[in-house]
């Protein structure tokens, strides 16, 4: 009788033993890996917004550069230069007397 005893008694100690154990180690691996993957997703978004600005720049330096172009253009900005009511009618009537001649 006092062999099962005992026997109860070191399988509830080595039981309980090893479920601390187990419980303290996955509740270190889940903090550190979770640590872990926050550090990962800030650096991933901190990269996306750096992209993000990047191909902004880069969309607006091209826009800038299609603006030049047109602004160098002496008919667009003779157009540009013109008041808002003539814009509609003028323009088009000095053009297509430039085409004729």
């Amino acid at each position: 009788m006092k062999k099962a005893s005992l026997y109860r008694k070191l399988f509830l100690y080595f039981l309980t033993v090893i479920i601390v154990s187990l419980t303290t180690v996955g509740i270190v691996t889940y903090y550190a890996s979770s640590q872990e993957l926050d550090r990962m997703v800030e650096g991933q978004l901190s990269q996306m917004v750096g992209n993000a600005a990047y191909h902004t720049d880069l969309y607006l330096k091209s826009y800038e550069r299609s603006m030049v172009s047109l602004l160098t253009n002496k008919e667009v900005k003779r157009f540009i230069d013109l008041p808002a009511g003539w814009r509609d009618t003028s323009f088009m009537r000095s053009k297509s007397r430039s085409r004729n001649m």
